[in-house]
């Protein structure tokens, strides 16, 4: 469901799967082994991921972490995040239930949050 949202969040904005498919994407985490991201593409990484954010912050879901390995480059203009990292329901305002258990890992990033 969650990946779900993420790929229609980003059909609403105007990416078209048809030109652009997942299938010729290629996991950030490659993409970087090699090239470094431009100032553009950047930037476009950040909006798509506001994008599918925002989209699963409607439905009251949100994403503890990601690495680059969970955001698939398809092209210079579109990001998506694939593989599904750990998710997290936020039930009220006292209440979030992260969905499945977190491993310790030095190369995810990590965020601390109060309610």
């Amino acid at each position: 469901m969650i990946l779900k949202m993420c790929i229609e969040s980003l059909k609403n904005s105007g990416w078209d799967d048809t030109i652009h498919t997942i299938a010729a994407g290629i996991p950030l985490n490659k993409y970087i082994e090699n090239i470094s991201l431009n100032y553009y593409e950047a930037t476009r990484l950040i909006m798509c991921l506001g994008i599918q954010l925002a989209s699963l912050h409607s439905i009251n879901k949100s994403i503890c972490f990601l690495s680059f390995e969970n955001i698939i480059r398809i092209n210079q203009d579109w990001f998506l995040i694939q593989t599904m990292p750990t998710p997290v329901s936020i039930i009220d305002d006292q209440t979030i239930i992260i969905e499945e258990p977190i491993l310790n890992n030095k190369n995810i990033l990590h965020l601390s949050f109060e309610i």
